[in-house]
């Protein structure tokens, strides 16, 4: 079924815009459009340390997780109390496997790690034998000095990659061989998600589509609002309940009904509204939780419901990175460096904690490096920065417990947990098991 959805007429500001002749699509935002829209989104920054009441924060079971699949883990985007070993053993497994001069995203599936390089190399690397099983570059000679921008999800033994160029291909991991290729025309720019043989995906134009897995036929297709001038924020989908929750790069929020495709409801979070006028928007990936979707921009911090679309919660803190959402807390780190524990249900500030002023007390501010990523495992926070640090911290209070360097170099890649073990590369792409 073919949908086409227009919620109102875009008027774009064409000064404000820059146009790239060698594409014909519209660039990115600028450091310094960016730079000012984030000084006027953060007049008021959060910095009160706040201790925990004797309340008991409750986490879900511990899992151990067997596969990397998607970007976050999961359909959902939302990542569970996982489990390792920690026993601090560090071992080598590959030396360099890619020439990527950028932080790479890594998967696994079925004992393989997979990744990707700058140039569209798409390589398997084997945890059982330490070798590298086979690498694929579907571009070979075709836009040669272009970087490729490439997204991944992985399922039934097949590797589905979206590009920067408008191209959606699967690759049979077995066979060592493409299935099938299409070009849509138009670069895409999302990340990818697959539930019942249908995947879902969006392009730079906010597009969204529902792909069929197993020929890469098109089932239905979205248009929705989208704006010339983009900051370096990707539409983001996640699923769950039977619903796709697709926040596009105009800030606009979606619930469209899997079963009929039809819209459930829409909620606008764009700053056009904002001091200054500017319409950049900027956010984490959405997050599905208990019948709420967390959305996290470069205004504030909202919680949806799923099925209403109305906003339960609003609260006027900015996080720097992707945040950690348990059942009943959403923990977040602030561009100001505090670490914050907020109960999902009253909105409630349980505590926080100045994080380098708890650094510099226990004289690591130096050797930590910027905040990669958090994490719950093991019933403790876990903190990684870019300088491959693991830190842990109690879920209670904030506090530091331990601090390890997992990795001797800085980190090349999103750590990933699975199998009691943690899994990355550093900046050299050497890939490195942590348990």
């Amino acid at each position: 079924m073919k949908i086409f959805y227009n919620f109102s007429i875009l008027f774009v500001l064409f000064t404000a815009c820059s146009f790239d002749n060698k594409t014909g699509i519209w660039k990115d935002a600028t450091k310094e459009e960016l730079s000012v829209l984030l000084s006027k989104s953060q007049k008021t920054l959060f910095n009160k340390e706040i201790q925990n009441k004797d309340k008991i924060i409750k986490l879900e079971d511990e899992k151990k997780l067997v596969s990397w699949q998607f970007s976050n883990y999961t359909i959902s985007n939302k990542i569970p109390n996982v489990t390792f070993s920690d026993s601090k053993i560090i071992t080598k497994l590959s030396s360099r496997l890619s020439r990527s001069v950028k932080k790479d995203e890594i998967f696994y599936y079925k004992d393989n790690l997979i990744s990707f390089d700058h140039k569209g190399t798409i390589f398997v690397f084997s945890t059982t034998s330490n070798q590298k099983i086979f690498e694929y570059n579907f571009y070979k000679k075709n836009f040669k000095n272009r970087e490729k921008k490439l997204s991944i999800a992985i399922q039934k033994d097949t590797i589905f990659v979206s590009d920067n160029f408008g191209y959606l291909y699967s690759l049979d991991i077995k066979k060592k061989k493409i299935k099938w290729a299409k070009n849509f025309g138009i670069p895409f720019r999302s990340n990818i998600k697959i539930i019942d043989d249908i995947l879902i995906l969006a392009n730079q134009e906010n597009i969204l589509y529902g792909i069929n897995v197993n020929n890469g036929d098109k089932i239905w297709e979205l248009a929705t609002n989208f704006k010339l001038l983009k900051s370096k924020f990707i539409n983001s989908i996640a699923i769950g309940d039977g619903d796709v929750y697709f926040l596009n790069t105009s800030g606009e929020l979606y619930s469209i009904n899997l079963i009929n495709n039809n819209i459930n409801w829409v909620q606008n979070f764009s700053n056009k509204f904002s001091s200054g006028g500017s319409e950049i928007f900027i956010s984490n990936s959405i997050i599905v939780s208990e019948n709420n979707i967390i959305v996290t921009t470069n205004e504030a911090l909202y919680q949806v419901d799923s099925k209403s679309g109305n906003r339960n919660l609003s609260m006027n803190l900015v996080t720097e990175i992707q945040p950690l959402v348990t059942e009943e807390n959403i923990i977040i780190f602030t561009k100001n460096k505090f670490l914050i524990c907020i109960d999902r249900l009253s909105g409630e500030i349980i505590w926080s904690k100045n994080f380098i002023k708890q650094l510099i007390d226990i004289k690591k501010k130096f050797k930590i490096g910027k905040i990669d990523s958090i994490y719950a495992a093991n019933n403790n926070l876990i903190i990684i920065s870019r300088n491959g640090y693991l830190l842990k911290l109690s879920f209670n209070s904030g506090e530091i417990l331990e601090i390890v360097k997992f990795l001797k170099k800085d980190l090349g890649s999103n750590p990933i947990f699975v199998n009691n073990k943690i899994f990355s590369l550093d900046a050299k792409k050497n890939l490195f098991e942590y348990r």
